[in-house]
């Protein structure tokens, strides 16, 4: 009986060897058994090349034959190991629809090829035919609705009124009306959308459905989050009228007339520039689908999200460039993720996000995130803004850079997250009663947080809280982080249970630490707690330690305190009063092996904080 290998050789293979060496012959054979069992399962897969300047008739299988459109590669058929790859330097308007999974070790791949800078996917259209409006304000028709303008790639702000910060509630009417005697009264605002900042971790995004003079009556709730109310005192902003153009460096579009109008900075024609308005939804979209390589691009102007992955696993998105999202930059959904060495700038909703767990987010570069100056007809979609975002267990976010974020740096939740070497700076500018690290969870007995390990970052200049255990945090391990300049605490621990504090630097933050309603066993032990000037009166304190009514279980000890301005830097914020170091070990029976320099700085001496925020070693 002929061997699987003969037959399989015999019926494929037009070949009839007459060798008297039989040695020969069976070597022969088998060398062509082994090329035809390559051929069948080869998955090095065909590389696919797309050029602006190639044609969609083209085979696309060399730069020669380079495909020209994004439809194109939308209607392909891509198998494990196929690439796909944009030219650098060149530029598409439109969307990617990934249709196909790549297999274990063989990812389909999205990327580029040649030389120059990265391959542009565009969510935005050129807007030309502009005439004058009136005055500076010019014009031109647009049959899409859009939510961005960009003059040569740099985003415009949307028409707003006022032009700069906000003005305030005066009284309430009723649960949706509301009376500015700030607004001007000859305006007709119906139309508008209003921004309210309802709470000082929310804005709130509602329309004008009905104006008359200084009082408006919005909508309800619109989906957009917890509605929290309206107060006397609360700042808001409106935009989306034509009224409100009414500087330079504005925009408006009027979906009745399919209008837009511009005042440009230089207040000429749009003419001498290039004009785009944003009106795709994603830039890259991927659903339900596995094994699949994002490399390369630079996708920009997109109305949601530039790169988006729903329900995926084994997804990598690695050295991008994604700039100006109205809502997210990237965002992935689904296991067994990687995002890696991208740059995310000027989203206005969340820099990068990643849930469904076991991920890894490390070496990207997160800036400018729903800065208030940058705030468009949507404000901050979805109620407020992060630089990042993660949910599901055992992920891993490390040496990333978050600069610049009007709300919470980080934000996670689930068990056994990892968030390490990573830098911080600069978070919390608008809305407040957050941090650059913050976590919560709905119930102490069930967290959603539970395991997971905060070690090694660097954060500068939050606006509120450097790192934040919020309401029922529990088993966290918070080790060898650096916080300074807070402006409120370098570390929070509210409401938790069996959070370990140790080995930190807190350096300069109007409060050090704060522990309040603590269920058992927190511990805040082996710190260094330096206190600056920070020019304020009252309870300035390092450390701050509130009770919870029934227990009092924080454990503080083995700390370094070093205060050179103040003799009593510490602070019992349960009956507000303040205490000398002896003063408060005897009072709060905590800290009998720690130490504490109060001594007073020498003339002519000053502070410094030393800290390498890279991944080399340096002296």
């Amino acid at each position: 009986m002929s061997s699987f290998k003969e037959k399989l050789c015999g019926n494929l293979c037009p070949l009839n060897f007459h060798l008297k060496n039989n040695a020969l012959n069976s070597v022969i054979k088998y060398l062509l058994v082994f090329i035809l069992i390559i051929t069948i399962f080869d998955v090095s897969g065909t590389v696919y090349y797309v050029s602006s300047s190639g044609s969609d008739s083209n085979s696309g299988t060399s730069s020669n034959q380079a495909w020209k459109t994004l439809t194109k590669v939308n209607s392909g058929l891509f198998r494990a190991g196929d690439q796909i790859l944009f030219k650098r330097g060149d530029s598409w308007s439109g969307y990617l629809t990934v249709r196909n999974s790549g297999a274990s070790g063989s990812p389909i791949i999205y990327g580029a090829y040649g030389t120059g800078s990265k391959p542009k996917i565009y969510g935005s259209k050129e807007i030309t035919g502009w005439t004058l409006h009136s005055g500076n304000i010019y014009k031109a028709t647009f049959a899409k609705d859009i939510t961005q303008l960009f003059i040569d790639d740099i985003r415009v702000r949307a028409a707003r009124h006022p032009n700069n910060g906000v003005i305030k509630i005066t009284s309430v009417v009723s649960s949706t009306q509301l009376t500015s005697t700030q607004l001007p009264g000859g305006i007709n605002y119906k139309g508008a959308n209003i921004h309210i900042n309802t709470n000082r971790w929310h804005l709130d995004p509602r329309n004008v459905i009905v104006s008359s003079g200084q009082t408006l009556t919005i909508d309800e709730n619109t989906g957009t989050g917890t509605y929290y109310g309206l107060k006397v005192g609360q700042g808001f902003f409106l935009t989306n009228k034509l009224d409100f153009l009414d500087e330079a460096g504005e925009w408006y579009y009027d979906t009745s007339t399919n209008t837009v109008y511009l005042w440009t900075p230089n207040g000429d024609t749009p003419a001498n520039y290039t004009i785009r308005g944003s009106v795709e939804t994603n830039g890259v979209s991927i659903n339900t689908r596995s094994y699949v390589t994002i490399q390369n691009l630079n996708v920009l102007q997109q109305q949601e999200s530039g790169i988006y992955a729903n329900n995926s696993t084994y997804i990598t998105v690695d050295n991008n460039d994604v700039d100006y999202q109205e809502e997210r930059g990237i965002s992935v959904s689904g296991k067994n993720n990687t995002i890696t060495n991208n740059t995310v700038d000027g989203v206005n909703h969340i820099g990068l996000s990643c849930s469904g767990g076991n991920s890894l987010i490390s070496d990207n570069v997160i800036t400018d995130v729903g800065l208030f100056d940058d705030l468009g007809l949507n404000g901050m979609p979805r109620h407020n803004t992060l630089g990042m975002s993660f949910g599901g267990d055992k992920n891993i976010i490390r040496h990333n850079r978050i600069i610049n974020s009007s709300y919470l740096g980080i934000s996670f939740t689930g068990q056994y997250t990892t968030i390490e070497y990573n830098y911080i700076d600069n978070v919390c500018s608008f809305l407040t009663d957050g941090g650059a690290i913050y976590t919560y969870s709905k119930s102490i007995n069930t967290p959603i947080v539970y395991g997971s390990v905060i070690k090694n970052n660097i954060i500068f200049n939050s606006g509120e809280i450097g790192i934040f255990m919020d309401d029922n945090t529990r088993d966290v391990l918070i080790e060898k982080n650096t916080v300074a300049y807070s402006d409120r605490i370098g570390i929070f621990m509210h409401d938790n249970k069996n959070v370990e504090t140790r080995h930190n630097t807190l350096f300069g933050n109007s409060s050090g630490v704060k522990a309040s309603l603590d269920y058992g066993g927190n511990s805040f032990h082996h710190n260094i707690i330096y206190g600056q000037d920070n020019g304020k009166t009252g309870l300035s304190s390092q450390i701050m330690l509130a009770r919870h009514p029934d227990n009092d279980n924080t454990s503080l000890d083995y700390n370094t305190y070093v205060n050179h301005y103040y003799k009593y830097p510490f602070g019992n914020t349960k009956v507000y009063n303040v205490h000398s170091f002896a003063s408060w070990k005897t009072t709060m029976k905590q800290d009998y092996n720690s130490t504490m320099d109060n001594s007073s700085l020498a003339e002519g001496e000053t502070e410094h904080l030393f800290y390498n925020d890279t991944k080399q070693t340096k002296n």
